[in-house]
């Protein structure tokens, strides 16, 4: 894997995809907020079943010890071998068995300060092509290459031969002309082919990414009771749910009380639990607006919910 971590930039400086695909983080490397960004496949790429490779990078303000790719929030790789430049820590990753269909990547820091990159969605079909990976046989061997017609393969090698003979042979030398006795054999000089030096890469100037957003994409309530809660503590719940993206945190606040539950996320989905007793007292009686309230850093974001009812002594049986 560390061949693909460090072929990698060359790759996307000859391909032409240059800054789209690195970023340099100053901010990560003087003191503030890491980052975790995917390289590879790109943004709504399609490959063929199988092992698929995937590349990422990150900054840190402290020491990265590996990096972990997630597809549909079930973790597949671990690159605990990272290679480290400045402030960039880079990893390459196995995606195996990737099946058809849309899937959606996170690449997530272990150590640092656990950040995770955005979801790359990347479809998996029969008919993409195949990448460099892919195209190894099965006993670690490439497959063979083809030529188009009209072009031409050469290869040079160094040999030497000895051809016998039947007659006297002359040989123009450095010192003059010398003839070799009949039937002497003849001795071709050794063939060395000029030593290949690739011209020097340099790597473009890399950019940071644009930062991903938080975003609440749907808020709601549920509840077996009309969406209604009490002072004292008679056993009746509302549920709040949301679909949120890039958020650390988020929280439901019942408005005009000063209640705000701590909501728990899986995957992308975040819920919290409002229940009756000793979350409300008389004040808050009456109907209120429940606001779901993410963010991330310095950005925060809310979207309503909902309203429930708040009443003050429990219903009759």
């Amino acid at each position: 894997m560390l061949w693909a971590k460090l072929l990698f930039p060359v790759v996307m400086v000859v391909g032409g995809l240059g800054a789209a695909a690195f970023a340099y983080a100053s901010d990560g490397a003087d003191g503030g907020p890491s980052q975790v960004w995917i390289d590879g496949p790109g943004p709504d790429a399609t490959v063929a079943p199988g092992t698929v490779q995937v590349s990422a990078h990150a900054t840190a303000s402290s020491d990265i010890s590996a990096m972990e790719l997630y597809v549909d929030d079930q973790k597949v790789a671990t690159d605990r071998e990272l290679d480290t430049q400045d402030s960039l820590s880079f990893a390459a990753f196995s995606w195996p068995d990737a099946r058809e269909g849309e899937h959606r990547l996170v690449v997530r820091q272990v150590g640092g300060t656990g950040a995770q990159s955005a979801t790359r969605f990347v479809s998996v079909a029969k008919d993409a092509p195949l990448d460099r990976e892919q195209a190894t046989t099965t006993d670690g061997t490439e497959a063979p290459s083809t030529t188009e017609p009209g072009s031409t393969t050469s290869t040079t090698s160094s040999t030497t031969s000895t051809v016998p003979r039947s007659e006297t042979t002359t040989t123009l030398g450095r010192e003059g002309i010398t003839t070799a006795p009949p039937n002497a054999p003849v001795t071709r000089p050794t063939v060395t082919a000029p030593p290949v030096t690739a011209p020097p890469v340099t790597a473009p100037p890399v950019t940071k990414p644009p930062t991903a957003k938080v975003v609440i994409d749907s808020a709601a309530l549920s509840s077996g009771f009309q969406n209604r809660l009490y002072v004292q503590g008679c056993g009746y719940t509302v549920q709040v749910s949301a679909r949120i993206q890039n958020a650390d945190y988020a929280d439901a606040v019942v408005q005009g009380t000063g209640v705000a539950v701590p909501m728990t996320r899986s995957g992308g989905t975040w819920t919290a639990t409002l229940t009756s007793g000793a979350l409300f007292d008389s004040s808050d009686v009456g109907t209120r607006q429940v606001m779901v309230v993410a963010g991330r850093g310095d950005e925060v974001v809310d979207r309503a919910a909902g309203t429930v009812t708040i009443i003050a002594t429990c219903p009759k049986d």
